[in-house]
């Protein structure tokens, strides 16, 4: 059978065709060779294509030569074989390579066995069973031996040097094999099996392990001379005198039903518990065994099945039990960092490796993938565990991922949290034991002397829903209380969570800078304003308003950039739109009274001969007004006239603008500039297209702005008016007036978020922040039922119940429209011990929430960029790890806890 490449990914680099689309590709083109594979059928109507057979080592002894056959060398052989091919077949196959390395096989007497369960035969006879059936997993290894006859003792050694030793030796012979026959009278011969792990014994203490005990499985020891075995000059035996216990492993087991004893029996596949002579027995006694097969299965649940070893040369090589690498597939950090956690979850990984969730598979649920991310992900599991590779190719894993989440698609890099969200909650919707949802209705209570009540009956109706190893394990339940401010209405509900998102700061405002112009783009005024973290522009410009004693209905807030102004915010835009690093600039514009509104940018443009010198087409902050648009063109030279005179006349001109309007534009003498209609960027000319032209919006005073615009292609309501300075003109403008601005008092503040950003804080004190009662922004508002209306309600959570293994999140990234930020303060998270008594509100619980940290998910670097990084506990060894893709190194504690801690994985103690 060929061997797939595990690094192939399908529909990239395979196809699985039809066996007649096959045929007929075949006939027309040729080619080959020939790989066929087969479905699956794994549960509930659920097929899988089996992409990869089992691997099954076999390990068998061998005689190193003719001349010695009592030392064998040990032989370990890879067969590949479907796990749903007759166990018959494999047999079989198996036969067939052993005849080939010269091997006596008797296929009627062969036995098999997994290595480390030598007691535990697996039942070849049964022609219907499959590999899958006899709890075969990919990468057992099996140890193949044979029922033989008892061999007649070897003849007495002839006379030698040493025949007093001989006769020492034929009586222990014959004392054990008088009461090895004595044991064998009082019941049937049962069969034996010989060890072929060799030890230097003679030929005589070999035939010992012929004698067989009808009392079932048991170990004798025998006191027999020493065991090497020598060759003299005479080409006979000799033996020293040297004496030493060897054990002898005696087989035979009664049936579990008629309790016949019988040299080959089946075990139940489920408890392994109880054998049987037949599959007959095995049905007639499943009445009476039902019971206490549920019972041995649970306590067979936590405990993996499957204890791999694969050989190479001959040596048995150990097998990585979870010390695996993933391989990056290109910006999969993110994915590895997840899956590595999760990996070290150990009632996750030994529910996984036990192959209970085959049977718990939900493939009709809409809501999963059906199934597929399950078997996708016990499938992985299943190489890191029980493979012996040092690292593994997640890609039928992230095959499956991108299937059924786009948004990891690619290779860009993405949140290790929210990969770790979808696969958990895929993983319960895969798992879920409801097949068929009923409707519940959700209920919130006004009433908080019943909140024990109605947590129950909100929990109750979450099982109804919704029940897998996941919920078992992984789900706890948030209160959540909203008070209405207007007519003090209380909500309380009580909802499901998967993992505890908590913040990291205690800033629950933040601080934003702004440059305020007056009516007349005057100099401005600096004002820095503290205001609510989840708060919009609207409450940017209230606070503003206050400060400055403006109508906050006046202010218009813009952001700059490159001497333009990007953009003119609407009180909708939130504050987590807006890069902690911007300055605002605010403009108190007074809305005509007649005509539609039209905004006007204003720019200082460059001198054409100074634009090549200092590289710029306008300077200084551009400047904001708003004119009607019936207004005459006339009048718009004059209104930007009166922003731009202060300019050349500090302190305010004493001419009245028209008189010194008609004085500089149409006296005769050369005018300080010219008004020159721009595209919004200030580079070019509306009029013309060109940067540098002598177009000029005219003195007129019969056309009007809007009609003015329009016929120059500038359709919306905000236009832009470059006045580009004469050479004389600019030489004479006040420079300290350019670009001067005024301070208020708030900018001297003491609260700096960057001081506070850098603060260490400890994990319950973000627990205590999540707490905190605060108030709902605009965009989130609550819609109250008494009032009928969206309302900025108090809100507050609380921890109600606790799950077994905690998954804390930590905020440290913030999305907005243009930025992304990284909160890299260092969190103090206890390894052992975390006490949250203080915080779980549900008293009914018996079993104390105190945690022990077992894995961490890090993320080096900025918002945008970084790598990500596990370090996790490795439940068996009970030592930490750290998993960096492909590397797996040991660490120490002390080197777990640093500011690149992302999402924490807790176990709960008991």
């Amino acid at each position: 059978m060929f061997c797939v490449k595990r690094e192939l990914v399908e529909q990239r680099d395979f196809v699985f065709l039809p066996q007649l689309v096959w045929d007929k590709l075949h006939a027309c083109y040729g080619g080959g060779p020939v790989i066929q594979r087969f479905g699956i059928q794994l549960s509930q109507g659920l097929c899988q294509i089996e992409v990869h057979p089992y691997r099954l080592y076999i390990e068998y002894y061998k005689p190193v030569d003719s001349v010695t056959p009592h030392k064998t060398r040990r032989i370990t052989q890879s067969l590949m074989i479907s796990r749903t091919a007759a166990m018959s077949r494999f047999i079989t196959q198996l036969c067939i390579y052993l005849r080939s390395e010269n091997v006596a096989v008797e296929e009627e007497a062969m036995q098999l066995t997994k290595l480390g369960e030598p007691n535990e035969r697996l039942n070849i006879s049964d022609a219907s069973l499959t590999v899958a059936d006899c709890s075969l997993v990919d990468g057992d290894t099996l140890t193949v031996s044979f029922d033989r006859k008892p061999e007649p003792l070897p003849e007495p050694l002839p006379a030698t040097a040493v025949d007093d030793t001989k006769n020492d030796v034929n009586s222990q012979i014959k004392s054990t094999t008088d009461s090895s026959s004595t044991v064998a009278a009082q019941a049937p011969l049962v069969s034996s099996t010989v060890d072929v792990h060799c030890s230097p014994v003679s030929p005589v203490i070999a035939a010992m392990g012929n004698s067989d005990s009808a009392a079932g499985p048991s170990i004798e020891s025998t006191t027999v001379p020493s065991t090497p075995v020598g060759t003299g000059s005479t080409g006979q035996s000799s033996l020293s005198s040297a004496t030493v216990t060897v054990p002898v492993k005696i087989h035979g087991v009664a049936c579990g039903h008629c309790k016949t004893v019988v040299k080959r029996a089946m075990v139940c596949s489920a408890c392994k518990s109880i054998r049987y002579c037949s599959a007959e027995c095995q049905r007639a006694h499943r009445p009476q065994h039902k019971e206490f097969c549920i019972r041995e299965k649970e306590k067979l649940k936590a405990q993996s099945e499957v204890v791999p070893v694969a050989t190479t040369g001959g040596l048995a090589a150990a097998p990585r039990r979870g010390l695996t690498g993933l391989r990056n597939l290109g910006n999969t950090c993110f994915m590895n960092s997840a899956l590595q956690c999760l990996s070290n979850t150990e009632v996750l990984t030994r529910f996984f490796l036990s192959k209970r969730y085959v049977s718990e598979i939900n493939s009709s649920n809409p809501l999963g993938t059906g199934g597929r991310l399950a078997a996708a992900y016990g499938q992985l599991l299943d190489s890191m565990w029980v493979g012996t590779s040092s690292v593994v190719s997640p890609f039928e894993f992230k095959r499956v991922l991108e299937k059924f989440a786009p948004q990891f698609s690619g290779f860009a890099q993405h949140d290790s949290q929210e990969l770790l969200a979808f696969v958990l909650d895929g993983l319960h919707e895969d798992l879920n034991r409801v097949l068929k949802k009923p409707y519940v209705e959700l209920k919130d209570s006004s009433d908080e002397s019943n909140q024990y009540e109605a947590a129950h009956d909100a929990w109750a109706g979450h099982l109804l829903r919704n029940d897998s190893i996941i919920v078992d394990t992984m789900q706890g339940q948030y209160k959540s209380k909203l008070v209405c401010p207007v007519c003090s209405k209380v909500s309380i509900t009580f909802d499901p969570f998967m993992y505890l998102s908590l913040p990291i700061s205690e800033k629950q405002y933040r601080l934003i800078d702004v440059l305020l112009f007056d009516e007349l783009n005057r100099q401005p005024t600096k004002y820095r304003l503290k205001v609510p973290s989840g708060g919009d522009i609207a409450d940017l410009r209230t606070k503003l308003g206050q400060l400055s004693g403006i109508s906050s209905s006046k202010i218009t807030l813009t952001l700059m950039q490159d001497r333009r102004i990007k953009s003119i915010f609407k009180d909708g835009v939130a504050l987590t739109d807006i890069d902690i690093r911007d300055v605002l600039f605010g403009f108190v514009l007074q809305t005509p009274s007649l005509g539609e509104p039209h905004r006007v940018q204003i720019l200082l443009g460059c001198p054409p001969a100074k634009r090549k010198l200092i590289g710029m087409t306008s300077f200084a902050y551009p400047m904001l007004g708003c004119v009607s648009g019936d207004m005459r063109l006339s009048h718009l030279r004059r209104y930007v006239w009166n922003i731009l005179r202060r300019f050349l006349s500090p302190g305010g001109s004493p001419m009245p603008l028209e008189a010194e309007y008609t004085l500089k534009f149409t006296s005769g003498q050369p005018a300080p500039g010219l008004f020159k209609l721009s595209k919004l960027t200030g580079l070019t000319c509306a009029m013309c297209g060109e940067a540098v032209c002598d177009c000029e919006i005219p003195d007129s005073v019969e056309e009007t702005v809007a009609d003015f615009i329009t016929a120059h292609g500038v359709s919306n309501k905000t236009f832009c008016v470059r006045f580009d300075w004469s050479d004389a003109a600019f030489e004479r403008l006040n420079k300290e007036e350019i670009g001067s601005v005024q301070v208020h008092s708030s900018v001297q503040a003491k609260f700096s978020s960057d001081e506070e950003a850098k603060k260490s804080l400890h994990l319950l004190d973000c627990v205590r922040l999540f707490s905190q009662e605060e108030t709902l922004g605009r965009d989130n508002a609550w819609y109250c039922p008494q009032c009928k209306e969206h309302q900025q309600a108090s809100k507050k959570m609380d921890v109600w119940k606790l799950p077994a293994v905690l998954v804390i999140h930590l905020k440290r990234f913030s999305s907005r429209s243009y930025f992304k930020d990284k909160l890299d303060t260092l969190v103090d998270f206890p390894l052992v011990g975390l006490d949250l008594s203080e915080f779980a509100r549900d008293l009914t619980q018996t079993v104390p929430p105190v945690y022990d940290l077992f894995a961490v998910s890090n993320h080096f670097g900025g918002a945008g960029f970084g790598h990500y990084t596990a370090f996790a506990k490795n439940f068996e060894k009970d030592e930490w790890f750290c998993f960096d893709d492909s590397s797996v190194t040991p660490i120490s504690e002390s080197a777990v806890k640093s500011s690149a801690a992302y999402v924490l994985f807790y176990k709960r103690r008991g």
